[in-house]
């Protein structure tokens, strides 16, 4: 991170193994504080949705937004929409928003949501739609069906069923949502 000032990486899994390894272009600020994380590959693999997060002094984001960047050649790297700002302008707050999970057709977004700079918040799963993958997502509702300190959403692949994991005492457990 020092020399590069990035943090996201690719590299190519095969029978358990990762090889050519190198940073993801095209997504870091290159700025100093400013860390990179939490991806989410569109399924299509055009869309990378990553979260820039502000570090301040006490080693805890104080800041963190989603971020959308795309590629438009499978063999070429990412870059940061430029209207990822306004696509995510409803689903970004003051609050830290990370951990986002992308529909198929791009019009569904799954993500955590929890209060900057609190030590007893409890983070939330939200939902947010839009009419077409370059509308602006709409205000994002709460997944009520997520309850307690709940996080990481990840959709299923038939899109029925949100998978995340729920805090209970000091152990994390997979639970599941499933639509009607």
């Amino acid at each position: 991170y020092e020399s590069s000032l990035s943090t996201l990486y690719t590299g190519a899994f095969h029978e358990g193994a990762v090889s050519g390894v190198s940073l993801v272009p095209g997504v870091s600020r290159r700025e100093r504080r400013i860390v990179n994380f939490d991806v989410e590959v569109s399924p299509d693999g055009r869309s990378l949705y990553f979260v820039d997060a502000y570090f301040g002094m006490t080693g805890v984001p104080e800041r963190a937004d989603l971020v959308i960047a795309e590629r438009s050649d499978p063999s070429a790297g990412f870059q940061r929409w430029a209207d990822s700002a306004d696509l995510l302008a409803n689903v970004n707050s003051r609050e830290l928003e990370y951990a986002a999970a992308i529909s198929e057709n791009g019009r569904e977004l799954f993500f955590t949501r929890v209060a900057a700079r609190t030590q007893d918040a409890s983070p939330k799963i939200y939902r947010a739609a839009r009419t077409s993958r370059e509308a602006s997502f709409e205000v994002p509702m709460l997944v009520d069906a997520a309850e307690g300190f709940v996080e990481g959403p990840a959709l299923s692949p038939d899109e029925k069923t949100l998978y995340f994991h729920r805090r209970d005492g000091e152990t994390f457990h997979i639970y599941c949502a499933t639509r009607p």
